[in-house]
């Protein structure tokens, strides 16, 4: 199988399709840029088996948010969104 190049519209729409749910309109506006926000924690391993990363799109498996540092917008599970709404 083909991995797709990774981009945060694939990524977004690949999270829900696999069932996980935007958290209230799904996206905030910060310091830090824009965040797509879920409800689940992302699924690192589901994302690495479909897509393959560009360099400026970073997995941070310990914060649980993937960040892109071309466009800086991020897609923070409910990890992230706790550590990063607190700034």
């Amino acid at each position: 199988m083909t991995k797709q190049v990774a981009t945060i519209d694939r990524i977004v729409g690949y999270l829900l399709a696999c069932g996980n749910v935007l958290a209230g309109n799904g996206m905030t506006l910060d310091q830090g840029g824009p965040s797509y926000v879920f409800t689940k924690s992302i699924d690192f391993d589901a994302l690495e088996a479909e897509f393959y990363f560009p360099k400026h799109i970073q997995l941070l498996r310990n914060d649980d948010q993937v960040h892109d540092s071309a466009t800086w917008v991020s897609i923070d599970g409910p990890k992230a969104y706790a550590k990063y709404s607190q700034r």
